[in-house]
C-alpha cells in the first residue's frame, strides 16, 4: 500500500449574513479563505464543504435579533502550487478591473490592527452600525463572540444585559 502524497489547497468559502425579520438588496457575505491539506482535488473539494457546513452559527444582537452566518457554497478551490509554505507564497489571486486604490486600506483599516485596536472598547462602541459598516469580518465575528459570552455569564448570573 502506497501513502497518498498531501497537497495543499485553498477554498473559497462563501458565508452568508442573514439577521432575522430584515430583508436586505445587497445581503452582507463573507468570502472566507481556507487552508485545506488533501490527498486528491476530489478529497479537497469534500473537505472544503465540510469545513464550509461547520463555518454556520448563530447569535443574538444588541437588538436581541437572530443573527445567522450561513455557509452558501464555494466561490473556488485552488491548488497551491508551492511545494512549501513560506513567506510570500502565493496562496490565492484573482485580477479585477476597476479602480485598484479602492481596493487598498490604511494601517490602521487591516485586519489585525483593527482588531487590536478595539479588543477592550466598550461592546457598545464596536457594534454602532457606522463602525460595524468598514469592520473586518473577523471583527465582527469577535463581536458575535463577546456577546454571546456576556449573555452566556449573565444568564448564569440571573440578571439582564
Amino acid at each position: 500500500m502506497t501513502a497518498s502524497v498531501q497537497r495543499w489547497y485553498v477554498a473559497v468559502l462563501i458565508v452568508k449574513v442573514v439577521v432575522a425579520g430584515q430583508r436586505e438588496k445587497r445581503p452582507l457575505f463573507d468570502r472566507q479563505f481556507k487552508l485545506i491539506r488533501a490527498a486528491s482535488h476530489e478529497k479537497a473539494y469534500a473537505k472544503a464543504l465540510k469545513i464550509g457546513k461547520a463555518a454556520g452559527f448563530w447569535y443574538k444582537n444588541p437588538g436581541s435579533k437572530r443573527v445567522s452566518w450561513k455557509f452558501v457554497g464555494l466561490a473556488d478551490l485552488d491548488l497551491i502550487r508551492e511545494s512549501e509554505l513560506k513567506d510570500g507564497v502565493e496562496i490565492y489571486s484573482f485580477v479585477k478591473r476597476g479602480n485598484p486604490e479602492r481596493a487598498i486600506r490604511r494601517k490602521p483599516g487591516l485586519e489585525i490592527f483593527w482588531h487590536e485596536a478595539n479588543k477592550r472598547r466598550p461592546l457598545k462602541e464596536t457594534t454602532s452600525p457606522s463602525r460595524l459598516r468598514y469592520a473586518p469580518i473577523s471583527a465582527l465575528k469577535w463581536v458575535a463572540r463577546r456577546i454571546e459570552s456576556r449573555r452566556a455569564a449573565t444568564a448564569a448570573s440571573g440578571s439582564k444585559l
